[in-house]
């Protein structure tokens, strides 16, 4: 099976919620070619578990020379069998029409601007769950029309993660010693801001260890979610996926609200500060996609309908 999973953006939290995609799908026995279009600078440390295409935004030739983009050339390149596109609705919608797979669009939190496409001055279009052949909302709280609610999606699940022990290990930690991470993925003097922060928030009785994946080198800790069962404490910018990972795993952490484009983290702070959940959204997101792509006869005597 090909998938085309189809993200922008210039940090690594996209490409993890695909990962996580891709990692359920695993779990499950699916045989996969997945491949990320995306325009990131993090593709390095994804490149070892999927394929990936880097492109370019090419906003000035939307609705206008759209088969003549680098995404529509990746996507012709993939071939895929299912299109997955995380956020990025507008670049794509042109496209969808000619390729007869099935689309899924997935949301999280955003403004309700990010839902809306301006075309022209008093013009506008709105996104459109009847595009795709199944719409999902991945975070708590925000459910915009015709989009289906999942839990949070994570890279792992509680027992694919290393023993607390084993973590301690790999970050040459004594037994015993208690840990607080402070990590981000953002802008330097946000890295910066969160390191300062910590000083004075990491428990008296804790080592305090920085992880950053931004530009690798000897801070970077990938993926964070292997070094967690170690973590007694995690001061973080909130946004996706350490925030829903510190909720799965109950982590405490502060997190601190940092703007950004497509989310609003102070919402996310306010909304799910206690949420907790049991089952991973893409487990239950990868049982979608396969019944999409498969008949109900062919399905049932496959382990993943157990899901």
């Amino acid at each position: 099976m090909r998938i085309a999973y189809f993200c922008l953006g210039s940090g690594s939290g996209n490409l993890m919620i695909g990962a996580s995609i891709f990692n359920a799908l695993v779990r499950i026995g699916e045989q996969t070619e997945f491949t990320a279009i995306t325009d990131s600078e993090f593709t390095p440390i994804f490149s070892k578990w999927f394929n990936i295409i880097q492109i370019k935004g090419e906003p000035e030739k939307l609705f206008t020379d759209d088969l003549n983009t680098e995404l529509y050339r990746a996507l012709k390149s993939v071939n895929p069998d299912l299109i997955i596109v995380f956020m990025m609705w507008m670049p794509i919608m042109p496209l969808l029409e000619g390729f007869s797979c099935p689309k899924v669009l997935l949301i999280r939190q955003c403004p309700q601007k990010w839902l809306i496409m301006k075309t022209a001055p008093e013009d506008s279009i709105d996104v459109n769950f009847a595009d795709y052949s199944a719409a999902f909302s991945i975070e708590p709280g925000f459910q915009p029309h015709g989009f289906a609610p999942l839990p949070p999606l994570i890279l792992k699940n509680r027992d694919e993660l290393p023993s607390p022990e084993a973590s301690r290990a790999k970050l040459g930690l004594i037994a015993g010693e208690k840990l607080c991470i402070a990590a981000d993925n953002g802008p330097e003097d946000e890295y910066r801001d969160i390191i300062e922060k910590s000083k004075a928030l990491c428990p008296f009785d804790c080592t305090l260890i920085t992880a950053t994946n931004k530009g690798g080198g000897e801070n970077s800790l990938f993926p964070l979610i292997d070094y967690l069962p170690a973590v007694d404490f995690v001061v973080g910018s909130a946004g996706y996926n350490l925030f829903y990972e510190c909720r799965y795993l109950n982590i405490p952490a502060r997190f601190f609200a940092y703007e950004r484009k497509a989310e609003d983290q102070m919402w996310r702070i306010e909304t799910n500060g206690h949420y907790h959940f049991h089952t991973n959204g893409a487990d239950i997101l990868a049982g979608r996609l396969l019944n999409l792509l498969y008949n109900r006869e062919n399905l049932r005597n496959r382990k993943y309908l157990k899901i």
